[in-house]
């Protein structure tokens, strides 16, 4: 979401205008904001809502180690331990990882519009980079490099790696910086 407003911007005209009054980093910091915040909010706002409604009908029952095969979430799972002794706790600690993986993943649509003109393709391009990720490296030693994979709570295909999520939230926040750094600095947008 909110990802076309900077194609549509630049493509209007309005960028150019923004750049003639001198305020080109206030107008990309609130433009990487209203990003990282509707990206984030559109991801985990529809399972904050899935969950209450589930818990209005069933009950929140303590999870047991013993029956491991019920349950997705494993005690060598990132945050197994926090699962089976906090169920909630665990939730809301998974929805804090979703919101932050989300806005990351709609402050791609910053340095991917640089080149396209195309709303349509700008809006689809963290989609489509998210995709290309989960694709190439589910089999890899970089399995939790894709936000697919460290969205999941139940790490079904191996154990998440902390380092690499940092490391894909390290990659995405330098790109969309420089980005927003090089559109700082151009004196128009074509």
């Amino acid at each position: 979401p909110f990802g076309w407003s900077l194609c549509s911007d630049s493509k209007n005209g309005y960028l150019n205008q923004i750049y003639t009054r001198g305020r080109r980093g206030r107008y990309l910091a609130a433009k990487a904001l209203a990003l990282f915040v509707s990206g984030g909010t559109a991801v985990a706002v529809p399972l904050i809502v899935n969950f209450v409604g589930t818990a209005c009908v069933l009950p929140m029952i303590l999870p047991d180690p013993v029956g491991i095969g019920y349950f997705m979430v494993l005690p060598m799972s990132f945050l197994g331990e926090l699962y089976f002794e906090n169920a909630l706790l665990y939730n809301l600690a998974y929805y804090g990882i979703i919101f932050l993986a989300g806005g990351l993943m709609a402050l791609l649509a910053i340095p991917l519009s640089l080149p396209l003109s195309n709303k349509i393709l700008a809006v689809f391009a963290p989609f489509a980079v998210c995709t290309l990720l989960a694709q190439f490296t589910t089999e890899g030693p970089y399995y939790s490099f894709a936000p697919t994979t460290f969205m999941r709570p139940g790490q079904d295909y191996g154990y998440l790696l902390p380092d690499q999520v940092l490391a894909f939230c390290m990659v995405v926040a330098v790109a969309a910086g420089i980005s927003c750094w090089f559109l700082s600095r151009k004196d128009y947008v074509s």
